[in-house]
């Protein structure tokens, strides 16, 4: 198996109001999804059928778990996954600095 990717849009003719990524390599158990970005006003189970189809495409690719990393601010991505049944796992804080 190589590394696989798929995307989704919901899109209701109107233009974007949800995507999501999802990856999937065979160097570890867990697919990966992109944190889901959520337009206000995206219709829910749209946005709901968007998680459950990614998750689902994981699945068929042999993960065992799905993992998302989403930013405190991504409210609405945030509530997307929870509501598929994901839960908090761990804080993450984004350090940089400087290259030179």
């Amino acid at each position: 198996m190589s590394n696989v990717t798929a995307a989704w849009v919901v899109d209701r003719g109107a233009g974007p109001e949800a995507h999501l990524t999802a990856s999937r390599t065979p160097v570890t158990e867990a697919g990966h999804l992109s944190a889901p970005i959520v337009a206000d006003g995206a219709d829910p189970s749209a946005v709901a059928a968007l998680v459950r189809t990614a998750v689902g495409w994981l699945a068929a690719q042999g993960a065992t778990r799905v993992v998302a990393m989403v930013p405190e601010a991504n409210g609405r991505g945030r509530a997307a996954l929870e509501e598929a049944g994901f839960h908090h796992a761990i804080a993450i804080f984004t350090l940089y600095r400087p290259s030179a």
